[in-house]
């Protein structure tokens, strides 16, 4: 009988934790695991039922977030040696044919920003409103340093070319209340618990952290869709997007 208790939750987080995983990356599987769990409702663990569970949640998210899940459940599967539940990934979705429903708008982005506040994860705030701001990518964060925070600006790399990206004066005050805050002295300013900086996936499941919280699609909760906001809402009010 293979069933997923709290035990073997714990024991798979804590074989996680010791692989040196980022805790968002851990708290997401963890989170996934559970969910499965919980809709399983003390049935055995089937392929069969795996395969099911995945043709829901493709009623509800993209298969991009779906995909999310199954590595999850898959990591579980072989950590506890049992391989034959595990499942092939979804293929990813093509294009909308109406691109506008997956762009993210600036109201739906303000409320992101309300969110991150009421549920008290400022870290998660500032990321949203520096990736907006300065159109940094999610793999990128790591050179938001206290250094280039004090300087006010970051340098990027692309096809060859060094850019310098200036960081606005509001968000630079409150990067560096984080900083203080954090006891941060040096080095990336988005890190994990351990210090680590966040790679482009830890960012991308802290940002999917949101979700829970909102009805707004899960498609445009990204690093990509808040990216490229301030290009599709360049007008007078510009300015108000980036400092709100």
């Amino acid at each position: 009988m293979k069933k997923i208790t709290n035990l073997k939750i714990k024991k798979f987080k804590k074989h996680l934790e010791n692989q040196n995983k980022a805790k968002s990356t851990i708290d997401c599987y963890v989170r996934y695991v559970s969910d499965f769990r919980d809709w399983l409702d003390e049935r055995s663990v089937t392929k069969k039922c795996t395969s099911e569970y995945v043709d829901l949640l493709l009623d509800k998210y993209v298969s991009t977030s779906v995909n999310m899940i199954i590595s999850a459940l898959n990591a579980f599967f072989d950590y506890n040696a049992w391989p034959e539940n595990k499942i092939s990934k979804v293929k990813t979705q093509g294009k909308a044919t109406d691109e506008h429903d997956k762009e993210l708008t600036e109201d739906e982005y303000r409320q992101l920003l309300d969110i991150s506040k009421n549920i008290k994860n400022q870290k998660l705030y500032l990321i949203l409103r520096i990736i907006c701001a300065t159109g940094v990518r999610a793999s990128e964060l790591v050179l938001i340093t206290v250094e280039s925070v004090k300087q006010k600006r970051f340098f990027v790399e692309f096809r060859g070319n060094v850019k310098a990206v200036s960081i606005p004066d509001d968000l630079c005050k409150l990067l560096l209340e984080y900083i203080d805050a954090n006891g941060i002295e040096d080095g990336s300013v988005f890190v994990d618990d351990k210090g680590k900086p966040l790679n482009r996936y830890d960012v991308y499941c802290e940002i999917k952290k949101l979700c829970e919280y909102t009805d707004i699609s899960d498609e445009k909760i990204t690093p990509a869709s808040i990216r490229h906001l301030p290009k599709r809402t360049y007008t007078d009010q510009m300015v108000r997007l980036l400092t709100y």
